[in-house]
């Protein structure tokens, strides 16, 4: 089972808007090859990762949060961490970690609304990221962003990659098929080949906009539903 790929797709250089960068992210999912894709999305960024085995990667925006809603998504040994000064001087950074790396595993697991974070260790704690035949990574993303890896290997032990992240992973004119028609959309999506270039900006084709809006939206947030709830219970 060798390691997982991913890519990190930015809407700015395509001209998508949130629902297009959807479903560049799906195309690409197809692209990759392997029979497990798992994608996440904080525009104008997304990351999509895929596997022969088990996988997960969950992208967030670093954002100000406070100790409450550290204390809302930590397991018990944690919130230990946290009272220990873990975090050091930057809670937001730290937990907004912790919360991104259960996301991911929690997807590799096979449904992250399934797992209540505060009883699913985060693989962010997990010594050299390793947990029995489970592994982990931080991706390499934009400034302010933080991005988890999770998979599971089978049987040896795959080589990390040093970096897991390889930008726009469709060529030009795989890129200009795919912003022009549905049916274009879907051969490129079976094409094997996820050639890396340069992607020109330009406004989304009206048959490509009818298109994407029929990607469901995403459900809301759950950090921002556990941030809410800490507030609610401060």
């Amino acid at each position: 089972m060798s390691a997982p790929v991913v890519r990190l797709l930015d809407a700015r250089r395509t001209g998508l808007d949130e629902r297009g960068l959807r479903a560049w992210a799906r195309a690409v999912s197809s692209c990759l090859g392997p029979p497990r894709a798992t994608r996440s999305y904080r525009f104008p960024y997304a990351l999509v990762a895929a596997s022969d085995g088990p996988v997960g990667v969950d992208l967030e925006r670093v954002e100000p949060v406070d100790r409450a809603f550290a204390v809302s998504i930590a397991t018990p040994d944690e919130r230990g961490a946290l009272d220990a000064g873990e975090a050091g001087d930057d809670i937001a950074a730290w937990a907004i970690a912790l919360w991104s790396a259960k996301e991911a595993l929690a997807k590799a697991l096979g449904d992250a609304v399934a797992y209540d974070p505060r009883r699913l260790p985060s693989p962010l704690r997990w010594p050299n990221l390793r947990a029995g035949a489970w592994r982990a990574a931080r991706v390499a993303v934009p400034a302010h962003h933080t991005g988890w890896l999770c998979w599971r290997t089978a049987g040896g032990d795959p080589d990390v990659p040093e970096r897991f992240v390889m930008q726009d992973p469709l060529s030009e004119p795989a890129v200009r098929r795919l912003a022009t028609n549905a049916a274009a959309a879907r051969r490129e999506a079976e094409t094997p080949e996820c050639p890396d270039s340069g992607i020109p900006a330009g406004a989304v084709p009206a048959e490509y906009a009818a298109w994407i809006a029929a990607v469901p939206a995403k459900p809301a947030s759950r950090r921002r539903e556990a941030r809410g709830a800490s507030a609610a219970s401060a």
